[in-house]
């Protein structure tokens, strides 16, 4: 748990929140639940155990039950950025998007440079579509945790919606130097570098190398989905179709735009030409 912001508290409350944080650092999620809810009967003030309970709870997808316990710790200690910043965590998770951004933009209020509200706060502006915003929140994020490479794939998902193309390779290049192992970071890479329109930057080989490098870390339907048109742009299209096949059939429900591209791939067409027929068709019926 982040700083605390324990108020004054009984010593069988905290002896007994001790008891749930060794627990739930043990795994036993039901003993540590069962202590969380015996501090908070003994002390409802205890703002640590109400934190505590519900982070566990948001960890056990109990998202509005979570929800109660973060909004009444942000009532027991409201100076507390660390709790603003958990409550709208919460909301954020349970699609609850303008809530979540209030209590981030709160959160950056009392605590400026915390860097896990910057991006949290990217996080809710993107799904809101608001992307310019967004970029500037994640790259707050990424000035103030230079290191995180999080935060700088997180940048290059918004540069990617943006269609700035070439600062996002950048940044899944750092951030694959910070964690080659980041199987996220390698298929997003791979992805932009076998799909870009812009033919200055497309790369199949090297995409194909990327996607292959995600697929090490798991079998994803959506990376092998990637791996299929880095297959596709570097004109191997019975691999393209045999990783699509596989990326389709692992979908559930079934993944329309998987079949298409494997309809494509079919055809001896590559994402980008694919894309291409589709606009060129979309205008036709105008």
């Amino acid at each position: 748990m982040d700083p605390t912001t324990q108020a004054p508290s009984s010593g069988p409350a905290l002896r007994l929140l001790s008891a749930a944080l060794d627990a739930r650092e043990k795994g036993a999620t039901e003993r540590a639940l069962e202590a969380l809810d015996q501090a908070i009967d003994l002390d409802g003030r205890c703002t640590d155990a109400v934190r505590a309970r519900g982070l566990l709870l948001m960890e056990m997808g109990e998202l509005d039950l979570a929800a109660a316990d973060l909004n009444r710790a942000v009532r027991l200690a409201p100076d507390s950025a660390y709790c603003e910043l958990e409550r709208g965590t919460v909301h954020l998770l349970r699609g609850r998007l303008e809530i979540a951004l209030t209590a981030f933009e709160r959160a950056l209020a009392l605590e400026p440079d915390l860097a896990a509200a910057h991006a949290s706060r990217a996080a809710a502006l993107l799904r809101l579509g608001r992307l310019e915003e967004a970029l500037e929140a994640i790259s707050n994020a990424v000035a103030a945790r230079p290191d995180n490479d999080a935060d700088l794939h997180n940048r290059a998902v918004v540069k990617t919606a943006l269609g700035r193309h070439r600062e996002a390779i950048c940044d899944y290049e750092r951030a694959l130097a910070m964690n080659p192992k980041s199987g996220g970071s390698h298929n997003n890479l791979a992805w932009l570098l076998a799909t870009t329109p812009d033919s200055a930057l497309s790369d199949g080989p090297r995409a194909l190398r990327h996607a292959r490098a995600a697929l090490e870390q798991g079998r994803i339907g959506a990376w092998l989905d990637t791996l299929a048109a880095a297959h596709a742009e570097c004109g191997d299209f019975e691999a393209a179709v045999r990783a699509e096949a596989e990326a389709y059939s692992r979908s559930s429900p079934r993944n329309e735009a998987f079949r298409q591209r494997l309809q494509a791939y079919q055809e001896g067409l590559s994402y980008a030409a694919w894309r291409k027929r589709l606009a060129i068709g979309r205008r036709g019926k105008r």
